[in-house]
């Protein structure tokens, strides 16, 4: 009740009262990606879906302007050398092609489908080295009790250089759990804004460096509940692989 209470609170505060062509009414200022991203992770209570209709109505309008588009989804078929939007048209920029809502078993160049260069890290070894926690059912608690962790998902995004600034002010460290390739905004390894934010090397001595915990929060933020053993596979070997671009190494954590 509290989250969904709070959840409320923040929609309120993101909305701005312009209307914009034949659509009237509140808008979410970023909106489709502020959505699209609670829907991914189910945070999205049930009592607010319903006022997103109209966010997602102002998309598909205005690809529906388009002169003889051309259509992909379920029941329909793929794009050829494309994306396939959430609204099922086949583009190539990043209002089609952006993960997680992008339909990549429709389209073919969908952000969730591209493959970091280099060899696949899936048979790697991995064994257990030192004493953390490998396995099992995960890491739910702090060893000691009254301490606190400051665990930060998605980015690297516009706003990581600022929190980082912020964190080294205090001495303070966190866990990054690191998204590959949602929102439109590059895959790290090869986005220069996000490789530098990420990695060990001088003069970027940011995330790694700074004794900040890196960790997966896999490749394109797909809802893994609904992908297939092979598909939830990619999602973790490509950030692997990303992530052995940037650092020479991946790391043991996902979430």
């Amino acid at each position: 009740m509290k989250s969904a209470t709070l959840l409320a609170v923040a929609l309120a505060t993101l909305t701005s009262a312009h209307g914009s062509g034949e659509v009237s009414g509140p808008k979410l200022m970023g909106g489709r990606r502020f959505l699209s991203d609670l829907k991914a992770r189910h945070a999205l209570p049930a009592s607010l879906v319903k006022p997103t209709v109209h966010v997602e109505e102002r998309a598909s309008n205005v690809l529906d302007t388009r002169a003889d588009p051309d259509t992909c989804g379920p029941g329909i078929g793929s794009c050829v050398n494309a994306c396939c939007s959430a609204e099922g048209y086949c583009g190539t920029t990043e209002e089609y092609c952006a993960a997680p809502d992008c339909q990549f078993r429709y389209g073919p160049l969908c952000d969730a489908n591209i493959v970091p260069s280099g060899a696949s890290t899936a048979n790697i070894e991995r064994p257990h080295i030192g004493s953390v926690p490998y396995g099992g059912a995960g890491i739910y608690d702090c060893v000691n009790p009254g301490e606190i962790a400051f665990t930060f998902d998605d980015g690297p995004y516009l706003y990581t250089n600022d929190l980082l600034d912020k964190l080294a002010a205090y001495n303070a460290k966190a866990t990054f759990m690191i998204t590959g390739n949602n929102l439109g905004k590059g895959p790290i390894d090869t986005t220069a804004q996000w490789s530098t934010v990420i990695k060990v090397s001088a003069p970027q001595n940011r995330m790694a460096s700074e004794g900040h915990q890196i960790a997966s929060h896999t490749w394109s933020h797909q809802n893994l509940t609904d992908l297939d053993p092979a598909t939830f596979n990619k999602q973790m070997i490509y950030n692997e692989m990303a992530f052995r671009n940037i650092l020479g190494y991946f790391p043991t954590y996902m979430r």
